[in-house]
């Protein structure tokens, strides 16, 4: 189990706080003191470290918005290359390897520009299987992976073991003809982390709305028993800012915390080894 530290806070050493005394160790680095991961400096690099080291927490994933860009803008993805490479330095200084990526701002017809999508990668996946580490395409609808089925296309396109899966089951759920579970078996094997997050259906105006883990539409237990059948190790990190700050304090954490361990706790003793 994992979570966003800046969902906590934007101070690390307090989210590292709140997070431990919800009993989570694992954390996910997206935005630190007011600055994005992929800006962070050596200094402020080291800082966090320091931390990590001294409450015995991991940095499990770097939350980086590399390829979170226009295709067509060189000088944009320029920009978003020095980000990858200090993301890349972030990786190997917390002892992690996943790096969590997207897929450019989506454009229309996706096939029309699949090629050219699958060109860049291709030298950032090399460059991924040389630094040893992994780059985990999240699902995100307003890029050019939304589901699984494109995460599938993605991964025939450009198979590698540096190249992986950051599903965001919500994100995949509602974004497109395939949710789950069929979309899952699309992807089966594929996923090194997950990001939770529930809604529910606003009975007066039709749309979906936030609500805590385990409270929503997301059939997580079904989602936790595939993946724990197939071997899945990886973390799986909470994030439900949008609740966390209508309600303004940790004890909406400690409600997310609360039912996602009664669901694994249901679905225990169903890893494939088992």
């Amino acid at each position: 189990m994992g979570i966003f530290t800046d969902e906590l806070s934007q101070d690390f050493e307090e989210a590292v706080k709140v997070a431990l005394e919800n009993d989570i160790k694992n954390l996910e680095i997206r935005g630190v003191w007011g600055k994005n991961v992929g800006n962070l400096n050596k200094e402020e690099v080291n800082r966090i470290k320091s931390i990590v080291n001294n409450y015995g927490v991991k940095v499990a994933v770097i939350g980086s918005p590399f390829l979170k860009c226009n295709l067509d803008n060189p000088e944009e993805y320029r920009e978003h290359i020095k980000i990858l490479n200090k993301c890349i330095y972030q990786a190997h200084k917390y002892d992690t390897t996943i790096i969590r990526i997207f897929t450019f701002w989506r454009l229309e017809p996706t096939e029309g520009y699949w090629d050219s999508i699958i060109d860049k990668l291709r030298v950032h996946v090399k460059k991924a299987e040389e630094e040893g580490v992994i780059l985990g395409v999240e699902t995100e609808g307003s890029t050019n992976v939304g589901n699984c089925s494109e995460l599938r296309k993605l991964f025939d396109s450009l198979p590698s073991g540096s190249l992986k899966a950051v599903w965001d089951v919500a994100n995949s759920y509602f974004g497109g003809e395939i949710g789950y579970p069929d979309g899952y078996q699309l992807i089966r094997g594929e996923v090194v982390h997950l990001h939770l997050k529930d809604f529910v259906k606003d009975p007066s105006t039709g749309k979906h709305k936030p609500t805590y883990i385990g409270e929503g539409l997301i059939p997580y237990e079904g989602v936790f028993r595939d993946l724990l059948k197939e071997g899945f190790d990886g973390t799986a990190s909470i994030e439900a800012g949008v609740v966390h700050f209508k309600e303004k304090g940790t004890l909406a954490v400690s409600r997310h915390v609360k039912n996602l361990k009664n669901i694994l706790a249901k679905v225990q003793g169903t890893r494939k080894s088992e």
